[in-house]
């Protein structure tokens, strides 16, 4: 293998292993602020009088 195609490998292991990282982040699963089911400002903060 020539010095080209060890660092297009290399480039490309690297462009997957960060395209994994974050598509399996946890924070995919948090809904944004303001958008929770008891969210009552639009910074997300809490409803302290839910009926």
């Amino acid at each position: 293998m020539n010095v080209k195609r060890i660092y297009a490998v290399l480039i490309v292991i690297g462009f997957i292993m960060v395209m994994y990282d974050h598509l399996s982040s946890p924070v995919l699963a948090l809904a944004s602020p303001g958008q929770s089911e008891n969210a009552c400002a639009p910074c997300g903060a809490p409803c302290l009088d839910k009926e």
